[in-house]
C-alpha cells in the first residue's frame, strides 16, 4: 500500500517539476456565485427596479452599468483574478452569459426578510432568503435548458461546476442600519444580530447542500465612517473619534464581525468538507479611511457624488438625481471632479480606485483566515505531505488540469503526459529501491525542495536543467520578488502565512515536538510584578491568588532572581532582572502587545499589594459581565486615599463614576469622576493595553498621568472603565523601589522621586495636549479644503 502511494506522490511531483501549471489552482474555480448587497450587486436592483443612473459606471464601463459606483466592484476584481468575465445579475435577462457563474445579490438587501417595501425602507426585498431560493432555480432550471444545446450551452455552467465554484458573501450591512432607521439602540441592534447571523449560517448550510464547498465571507465595513450614516444618524461629538467617524455605530460593526467568525469558525466544523475564508473588510477599510492621506487619498468621509453638506450626502438627492426646470434637466448630484482619489462614490459605496486598493489588500491573503490568496487557496504541500486524503485532492486537482489543458496549445497537453509518464518511471524504481518507505518519513534531496519551492512561489519557467543543485540553491535564496505591504514591516518579503508576528511566554523544551512543548492549559491570563528579594513574602502572598490559568511575570529591580527558588511557583514563572527601574519602564520593553497577544487580560502590579480579600479568576468573571476593558480591584484602606473612585463601596459589586470634591470634575463622564482608574494595580484587555502600551513614553518611567489618560483607548470610557468592589485589595504602607536610594541635595530618596514624579506628569499632559492640537488643527485644513471642494 506505502508503495502504491509513493507512485502517486511521485507521479504528482514530477507533474509539478516538469509542468507547473499542472499543479496550478488557476482551474480551482470555474465559476462564481455571489450573495449579497449594493457593495456587490452588478445589475440586480437596476434589472428589477430602473437602472442606477449616470455617473454611476462613468470610469470604467463609460455607462450605467448596474454597479453603484464609478467604476468596477470588488467583486469585479475577484473575477479578474481569477480569470473570469464579470458576474452578470441573476436578475438581468438581456444580454447575459451565465456560464461561469451568477449575481444574487442586489442593492438594499439584508439577511432577514424585510417587513417593509423598498420605498418605505429603502430595504431591498430580495433578500437573502429569497437569494437562496433564485440560486437553487437556477441550478435546476439552468441545467435543464442547457441540454437544449446550441447556444443554451454556451450561455449556463456546466453540471460539475457548481461544486467546484467559490461562494461569496458579502452581506449583513444593511441589517445594522435598518435598526438605525428604527431609532433602535446599540444594545437593542447588537441583541437581534444573532437572529441574522442564525439567517445566514442556514443559508450557507443550504448553499451546501447542494454542493458548495468553497465560500469566501466578508464582514462588514466600519459603518461609522461611512458618510450617509455621519449624515443621517448623528451623534454627540464626544462620540466621534479622531478620524471623525462615529465610536457607537463601529462598535456595532465590530460586534457583528466578532460574532460572524465565531459562526464562521463553527461551520468550518460542522461543515467538515467544505472550505472557509473569512475576510477582514472592516480592518482594511478603516485602514484606508484613517490613513486616506498616506496612501494618496482625499477627503474620505466627503461623498464624490452626492448635493450638499458637510458630507456631501442628501438622502433626498442621491448620486445622478436630476430634476427638470424650465422644461430643462438639470443634474443636481454630480460627480466630483477628482473620483481617483476619493474613497466615498456616493457616500454609501467606494470609488473604482478604492475597491482596487482594498482589493489588493485582500488578494494577497494578509486580512483573510487562513492567510491565503484567492487563487491560492491550496498550496504545494499538499503535495509532499504523507496524507491520503491530500494524495487524493491533488490527484483530484491533477484530473481537472488535464480538462483544463484540452483548452491549451497541443504541446501543453503533451508535455502533461510526458510529465506523468516521467513520475511513474521514477516512481517505479523508487518502489523497487524503497519498498518499505513509510511515506510520513520521506526526505527528499535538498537539491529538490529548492527547485519546487522556486517553481511555486515565482511561477515562473522551470530551473533549466544544466545548472546544478548547488546553482539551484543559490539561485532560489536569492529571489526576492516577493513584497506584502501589509505585512509587519521588516516583513514586506516574506510570505503572510509564514509571518510569525505575535509571541507569547509559553515555556518550551530543547527536544521532542514544538507540538507537545505546550502545557495541557495553556495560560489565559498574565501577571506582571515588580518585586524586590525584601518582599519576597508578600510576592508569594499575591501569586498564590492567581491559578495555573495566569502567566506569571516579575520584574526584579534589585537584581536578585534565584533567591525566589524557595518558592515551587517561581519554576514557571518569568524572570526579568534590571537594576533600579520602574514597571512601565518594563512594561514598555518586554510587554509588547504583540509578545502578550495570547493573553485575554493582563494584571501590572505594584509589589506593597494586600491581597488577602482578592480572587483572580472571581475578577476576571466579574470583569466579563460588566464589559470592563481597563479596571481595578478596589482599595479598602483606612486612612485617605487620594481619588474618591478608587475607593471600595461595600455591597455592590462594580462602580464606574463617583462624586468628587468640588472643582475636581468638570464632567461627570471623565476622569477623576469616571472613565479613571489608577495605576497601582491596572488589569487591561488585550485590545486596551495594545493602545495603552503606544501611549506609554520611553523616557517617562514612573507613569504618572497615565491614569487621566486611559479613557483615550476604549469607547465609551465612563462605561468601559471600573472599579471592582466585590474583590478588593489594600495599599500597605512597605518599601518599595521608590524609597530606595541615598539623600541628594538635601533631600530624601523618596522626596527625590516624587518630585520627579510630579515633572513626567506635567510633561505627559503638555505631550498629549499639544499632539492632539497638532493633528485636529491638520484636520480642520483637510476639512476646510474638502469644504472648498
Amino acid at each position: 500500500m506505502e508503495t502504491n502511494l509513493l507512485l502517486v506522490k511521485c507521479v504528482l511531483l514530477a507533474s509539478c517539476l516538469i509542468h507547473p501549471r499542472a499543479c496550478s489552482p488557476s482551474c480551482n474555480f470555474p465559476a462564481i456565485f455571489n450573495f449579497g448587497d449594493s457593495n456587490s450587486d452588478t445589475g440586480g436592483l437596476s434589472a428589477a427596479f430602473g437602472q442606477a443612473p449616470y455617473p454611476n459606471g462613468q470610469t470604467f464601463f463609460h455607462s450605467p452599468s448596474g454597479r453603484f459606483s464609478d467604476g468596477r466592484l470588488i467583486i469585479d476584481f475577484i473575477a479578474e483574478e481569477l480569470g473570469l468575465p464579470y458576474l452578470n445579475a441573476f436578475l438581468d435577462s438581456i444580454g447575459s452569459n451565465f456560464s461561469h457563474g451568477a449575481n444574487f445579490a442586489t442593492a438594499g438587501s439584508t439577511v432577514r426578510p424585510p417587513n417593509a417595501t423598498i420605498a418605505q425602507s429603502g430595504v431591498s426585498p430580495i433578500s437573502l432568503d429569497v437569494q437562496l431560493v433564485q440560486f437553487s432555480d437556477f441550478i435546476t432550471r439552468s441545467q435543464l435548458i442547457r441540454n437544449r444545446g446550441g447556444v443554451f450551452k454556451k450561455l449556463l455552467p456546466k453540471k460539475e461546476y457548481f461544486s467546484q465554484a467559490l461562494y461569496t458573501f458579502d452581506i449583513g450591512q444593511n441589517d445594522l442600519t435598518a435598526g438605525l432607521k428604527l431609532n433602535m439602540t446599540s444594545d437593542q441592534i447588537k441583541a437581534y444580530i444573532p437572529g441574522v447571523l442564525d439567517q445566514l449560517s442556514n443559508v450557507i448550510r443550504k448553499v451546501y447542500s447542494k454542493g458548495g464547498r468553497r465560500f469566501w465571507i466578508h464582514n462588514t465595513a466600519p459603518l461609522g465612517c461611512l458618510p450617509y450614516v455621519l449624515d443621517r444618524f448623528p451623534v454627540p461629538a464626544s462620540q466621534i473619534d479622531n478620524h471623525g467617524c462615529a465610536i457607537p455605530r463601529n462598535e456595532i460593526a465590530r460586534y457583528y464581525n466578532s460574532e460572524l467568525k465565531r459562526r464562521v469558525i463553527e461551520l468550518r466544523k460542522e461543515l467538515s468538507e467544505a472550505a472557509f475564508t473569512y475576510v477582514d473588510i472592516y480592518s482594511i477599510k478603516l485602514t484606508l479611511i484613517t490613513q486616506a492621506k498616506k496612501l494618496g487619498f482625499r477627503y474620505p468621509l466627503v461623498a464624490c457624488c452626492g448635493h450638499g453638506g458637510k458630507y456631501n450626502f442628501n438622502k433626498l438627492i442621491k448620486c445622478g438625481a436630476k430634476v427638470m426646470i424650465k422644461g430643462k434637466e438639470i443634474v443636481l448630484a454630480k460627480s466630483c471632479n477628482d473620483v481617483s482619489f476619493r474613497v466615498s462614490w456616493d457616500g454609501i459605496h467606494f470609488t473604482e480606485t478604492a475597491n482596487s486598493w482594498i482589493f489588493q489588500q485582500i488578494n494577497d491573503g494578509a486580512f483573510s483566515d487562513p492567510p491565503l490568496p484567492i487563487v491560492k487557496s491550496r498550496r504545494l504541500n499538499d503535495i509532499v505531505s504523507g496524507q491520503l486524503n491530500q494524495f487524493q485532492n491533488m490527484a483530484n486537482r491533477a484530473d481537472n488540469s488535464m480538462r483544463c489543458s484540452n483548452s491549451k496549445k497541443p504541446n501543453d497537453g503533451m508535455m502533461l503526459v510526458i510529465s506523468i509518464f516521467a513520475g511513474i518511471v521514477i516512481g517505479f524504481l523508487l518502489g523497487i529501491s524503497f519498498p518499505t518507505l513509510s511515506l510520513t518519513k520521506m526526505n527528499f534531496p535538498s537539491s529538490i525542495l529548492p527547485s519546487v519551492a522556486t517553481v511555486y512561489i515565482e511561477n515562473e519557467k522551470p530551473e533549466k536543467p544544466s545548472k546544478t543543485s548547488s546553482q539551484n540553491e543559490s539561485d532560489a535564496s536569492h529571489h526576492h520578488k516577493i513584497w506584502v505591504p501589509s505585512n509587519p514591516r521588516g516583513a514586506e518579503m516574506l510570505p503572510p502565512s509564514f509571518v510569525a508576528a505575535e509571541s507569547d511566554f509559553y515555556l518550551r523544551r530543547l527536544w521532542g515536538l514544538p507540538k507537545d512543548d505546550l502545557p495541557v492549559v495553556k495560560p489565559k491570563y498574565l501577571v506582571a510584578f515588580t518585586v524586590s528579594y525584601e518582599q519576597r513574602k508578600n510576592i508569594d502572598a499575591c501569586v498564590k491568588k492567581f491559578s495555573d490559568n495566569f502567566t506569571i511575570v516579575l520584574f526584579h529591580y534589585d537584581g536578585k532572581t534565584s533567591e525566589y527558588d524557595e518558592f515551587e511557583w517561581s519554576k514557571r514563572a518569568i524572570h526579568v532582572s534590571v537594576p533600579k527601574q520602574t514597571k512601565w519602564w518594563y512594561a514598555k520593553r518586554f510587554l509588547h502587545p504583540d509578545i502578550i497577544a495570547p493573553y485575554e487580560y493582563i494584571f501590572i502590579w505594584d509589589e506593597d499589594l494586600g491581597v488577602e480579600n482578592f480572587d483572580a479568576e472571581e475578577y476576571i468573571k466579574i470583569v466579563n459581565k460588566h464589559g470592563l476593558e481597563i479596571s481595578q480591584p478596589a482599595v479598602e484602606s483606612r486612612k485617605s486615599i487620594t481619588w474618591k473612585i478608587t475607593k471600595r463601596i461595600p455591597g455592590i459589586e462594580v462602580h464606574k463614576e463617583v462624586e468628587e470634591k468640588p472643582g475636581r470634575c468638570n464632567d461627570p463622564h471623565l476622569p477623576p469622576c469616571a472613565g479613571f482608574i489608577e495605576i497601582m494595580a491596572p488589569v487591561f484587555s488585550r485590545e486596551a493595553w495594545r493602545c495603552v502600551w503606544h501611549m506609554i513614553q520611553n523616557d517617562l518611567v514612573h507613569g504618572w498621568g497615565l491614569d487621566f489618560a486611559l479613557r483615550k483607548c476604549v469607547e465609551p470610557a465612563h462605561e468601559k472603565i471600573g472599579v471592582v468592589d466585590s474583590q478588593w485589595i489594600i495599599h500597605q504602607k512597605i518599601p518599595s523601589l521608590g524609597s530606595q536610594g541615598t539623600a541628594q541635595e538635601g533631600k530624601t530618596a523618596f522626596q527625590g522621586v516624587r518630585e520627579r514624579c510630579k515633572r513626567e506628569w506635567t510633561m505627559f499632559q503638555k505631550r498629549m495636549t499639544r499632539s492632539e492640537q497638532k493633528y485636529l488643527k491638520e484636520i480642520a485644513s483637510a476639512s476646510s479644503n474638502s469644504t472648498r471642494t
